[in-house]
């Protein structure tokens, strides 16, 4: 899973079923909804929220994407 690719960061990473409240929640149930319409049941292994908190600094939040996004797709090229 991605967070054991991102442990290492001086921001927590945790995996969760809980987007958050209200708009987060929204954005994140709203996603799922239109990607399953476009591409069936695969469409929801294609969708990601990622919740940055307001806490830790902007390079932070940064660095905690970058490695998100490196990790996903050397699992997707290292699973193909």
């Amino acid at each position: 899973d991605v967070t054991r690719d991102v442990k290492d960061l001086t921001m927590p990473v945790q995996s969760s079923n809980d987007a958050g409240r209200f708009l987060c929640d929204f954005i994140y149930y709203t996603s799922l909804h239109e990607a399953a319409a476009r591409f069936g049941e695969e469409g929801l292994k294609r969708v990601l929220f990622v919740h940055v908190p307001p806490d830790g600094t902007l390079e932070e939040g940064v660095k905690v994407l970058e490695a998100v996004i490196k990790s996903i797709v050397t699992r997707g090229t290292s699973a193909a």
